[in-house]
């Protein structure tokens, strides 16, 4: 079957590949150029996909039938319904990545392949465990050849960023993980973890372990290649340093490393808000009040729900137990929160998406795709927050309800605080005369038609409300006297 080239929506973030990946009637594919057709079918046909899907390490791949102009072959890829970026990750979750890229590569070697692009944009994570999603980063490895193509990469990519973030918290670590095309090099790493050296004698050693790290991704035939450009001494020094780093570093050690390596405890204002909900053996115990928007949740008619500023996702969570076929995304600014929910959705057995998000003030390439299209949901529910982004933070209520009503679909859950600030057994600021709850009604109703106003605890009020003027899978618009429940 052809394939219209005015139907398919091409990805921003594939333009360096054996093709072109975009989606087609809901469903994601990659058209792959002419000159490495051959390429690719060999790949498929040397069993190494087949084995990294049986092993739930990359997505679920096949070729197919389909044409398109300008291209050769067209393979069709499982849609990961959830995208997030190596930045939105937490610590967990970027060390859960790196050992992924070691186990394709393992995998990859007795297939006769090797990974010679590893980085964390060719990475998607699937509800609690990352997939490999890049086809064109696998080349052929002869056994015999022991480089390590993918090492520099993966030193960039993952293993600095880890360790920055395990010595110097998150703040670092965060800002360490690479963006398009701006992954951190050898010697920002050793300038930002060792200050020793940033000494200028110290920047000649940074340099030479760099090299050294280079040599032991090269192969003896990329070696022969540079005997025109350099003197035949320094393409020897070049082969002793690769053999005593490959002596040093393989994959089994590098897995050793990100292994061993501990995240730093750091507390901040919100990581333990949550604690509370938990027992002594750890399982979820709702307040009324929680358990009260989790059993307006099920009733409704939805696929999809995000949560933002969710956490440690005691919500989600719990709501995922009641409803596993729900597509569940739980969104937070505070890294060390959703890395706690993260953690413990795997050991629950939970698959529910995590990202760490301010949707307010985002950071955003021209090569990616906004969170708004990457994280909107049916229902989006968000509690305890808009009182913080008042009154501390002096942001217009309509402002943040029109952000936030950009992530829902159809339904909203927000809560309004009508004592503002208050907190139990302190002093609190008295909230301004205007901040009552006729003024946030008129403000919601702006954006949302209200179906239910409820009480639910004494400095919470619970609004729900279905979007205005908004068409939702193809449906006509609907008003709120379409809702629906189960």
């Amino acid at each position: 079957m052809r394939i219209p080239a005015s139907e398919v929506i091409f990805s921003n973030l594939s333009f360096m590949d054996v093709g072109r990946v975009f989606q087609w009637k809901g469903k994601l594919f990659r058209a792959i150029r002419q000159d490495r057709v051959e390429t690719v079918r060999r790949l498929f046909n040397s069993g190494l996909i087949e084995a990294l899907v049986n092993e739930d390490l990359f997505v679920r791949s096949n070729i197919t039938e389909h044409e398109i102009d300008g291209y050769g072959l067209i393979v069709e890829h499982e849609l990961v319904r959830v995208v997030s970026y190596p930045r939105e990750w937490t610590f967990s979750m970027l060390k859960d990545a790196s050992l992924l890229v070691l186990r394709v590569n393992e995998i990859s070697n007795k297939y006769g392949y090797q990974i010679t692009d590893c980085h964390g944009y060719n990475i998607l994570f699937s509800g609690n465990y990352p997939v490999y999603i890049d086809l064109g980063s696998f080349s052929p490895f002869q056994p015999s050849d022991s480089s390590l193509q993918f090492l520099d990469e993966f030193l960039r990519s993952y293993y600095y960023p880890i360790e920055i973030w395990a010595s110097l918290g998150a703040a670092w670590g965060t800002r360490a993980v690479p963006r398009p095309a701006s992954p951190m090099d050898t010697e920002d790493y050793l300038r930002c973890r060792w200050p020793i050296f940033r000494w200028p004698i110290a920047q000649t050693a940074s340099k030479f372990v760099s090299k050294v790290q280079l040599a032991c991704s090269y192969s003896d035939e990329m070696f022969d290649k540079q005997k025109t450009v350099y003197p035949s001494w320094k393409i020897f020094i070049a082969k002793k340093c690769r053999s005593i780093g490959r002596s040093i570093i393989s994959i089994k050690s590098l897995r050793r490393c990100i292994q061993r390596i501990k995240q730093r405890k750091d507390k901040t204002q919100w990581s333990n808000y949550q604690d509370s909900f938990k027992n002594k053996n750890h399982e979820i115990t709702l307040s009324p009040r929680l358990q009260y928007v989790v059993n307006l949740l099920v009733t409704l008619d939805v696929q999809s729900v995000l949560e933002i500023a969710g956490n440690q996702g005691i919500l989600a969570r719990a709501l995922k137990k009641l409803k596993p076929n729900l597509l569940i995304t739980c969104t937070d600014a505070d890294e060390s929160a959703i890395d706690k929910g993260f953690c413990a959705s795997k050991v629950e057995d939970l698959s529910i998406n995590w990202a760490v998000l301010n949707p307010f003030f985002t950071e955003l390439n021209s090569t990616e795709d906004s969170p708004v299209s990457r994280f909107q949901a049916d229902a989006v529910v968000v509690l305890a927050l808009s009182h913080h982004l008042v009154l501390t933070r002096g942001l217009q209520l309509d402002w943040v309800l029109n952000m936030l009503a950009q992530y829902s679909r159809k339904y909203m859950l927000i809560e309004f605080m009508p004592l503002g600030l208050y907190v139990a057994g302190q002093e609190s600021p008295s909230p301004p005369a205007w901040y009552n709850k006729d003024w946030f009604q008129r403000e919601f109703e702006m954006h949302f038609d209200v179906i239910e106003c409820t009480p639910i605890e004494e400095n919470r009020i619970l609004f729900f409300g279905c979007k205005k003027q908004t068409q939702y899978r193809g449906d006509p618009v609907f008003s709120a006297c379409e809702f629906t429940r189960r």
